[in-house]
């Protein structure tokens, strides 16, 4: 009976940045869309910079994987866990993959220990206890299938050598015969295969040098096809470094030129304020200048007014006096004459 089992695939990209982390944002957005061909050729040309960060050799493992190269993905997911500075979570994540490789592989004890190295490192990582559990299940079925198909196989092997007991014997006589006749030839060449097993030598010696030299050039070649990524990469590099150069200049100028207009709005708006505040001083001023006017001419009215009461207070006082003396003088007269007095 076979039995189909569900496995966790934790495939993402490691948020640690790595050494070369141009290439690496331009792998982040090839593989946002989908790219993972051209992420994992820009995760290549981050590994020639980088060749030992493991957060760099995890995403490689993952690009890798996702265009089909499951050996490759291998590859980069053990090297991650190798690496010197390797974080515990990219290190967990790695084995975890790696072992998810090794199930793709059929190498399901590898896968195993894998997945018990994940638990080793975090106890509560549930997706690979549960990887385990099924790889489990698997070897047991691999197991059973293969003692079942050992159980066959020597079942057929028993009924197949009763039934070819005697054509085997007629076989067996019969390459005797042949071998003996074939004795008696070979005698009569020996002397001319020592020259020709010289000369098989001497062709294999000439073969082995031509693959040699063509091993070289090949080395030649891929050398010289990394050092030529590596220029692009650097000159893609310093490309977009120039840009970004002449963009935060523009910005820069843009900014200036926002600042200046800005300053000019403050000053004719500070020269207005100023203005209205000069119009409203020499108002303040005028009407200041007008109350005071107006506060001397009732001041000086009021002299005025005063004045005149107190000059006609001292007429209306005089006029009173010479009135009371006319009065006494006419009163002193009316009296002189009732009494005999001549009045002249």
């Amino acid at each position: 009976m076979t039995y189909t089992y569900f496995l966790w695939v934790g495939l993402f990209f490691s948020t640690v940045s790595g050494a070369s982390w141009f290439a690496k944002d331009r792998a982040v957005l090839k593989a946002q869309k989908g790219d993972w061909p051209g992420a994992r050729m820009q995760l290549t040309r981050a590994l020639v910079d980088a060749p030992d960060d493991a957060a760099t050799l995890y995403d490689a493992g993952v690009a890798s994987y996702k265009t089909g190269d499951i050996n490759q993905a291998a590859a980069y997911f053990k090297r991650a866990t190798e690496a010197s500075a390797c974080p515990p979570s990219i290190k967990e994540q790695s084995y975890f993959n790696w072992g998810n490789t090794c199930v793709q592989q059929k190498e399901l004890q590898k896968a195993l220990e894998h997945y018990d190295m994940v638990l080793k490192l975090n106890e509560k990582n549930e997706r690979a206890r549960h990887n385990r559990d099924v790889v489990k299940k698997m070897l047991e079925q691999q197991k059973q299938q293969e003692q079942k198909n050992q159980e066959n196989k020597q079942d057929n092997d028993t009924k197949k050598e009763a039934s070819d007991s005697p054509q085997k014997q007629q076989q067996k006589d019969k390459q005797d015969a042949q071998q003996q006749q074939k004795d008696k030839k070979d005698k009569g060449q020996n002397s001319s295969n020592a020259s020709q097993d010289q000369q098989e030598k001497d062709e294999r010696r000439d073969t082995q040098q031509d693959q040699q030299d063509a091993e070289n050039k090949a080395g030649d070649a891929r050398q010289k096809h990394s050092e030529q990524e590596k220029k692009e990469s650097d000159e893609q590099r310093a490309r977009e470094q120039k840009k970004q150069e002449e963009h935060a200049g523009k910005q820069d100028e843009q900014a200036q030129e926002h600042q200046e207009q800005k300053d000019q709005s403050q000053a004719a708006a500070q020269q207005e304020r100023d203005k209205q505040a000069r119009e409203q001083q020499q108002k303040d001023t005028r009407e200041h200048a007008s109350q005071e006017a107006s506060a001397t001419h009732k001041e000086k009215e009021q002299k005025v007014t005063g004045w005149m009461a107190q000059l006609l207070k001292e007429q209306e006082q005089r006029d009173a006096r010479v009135n009371k003396q006319l009065m006494q003088v006419a009163v002193s007269k009316k009296m002189g004459g009732e009494d005999g007095q001549n009045c002249w």
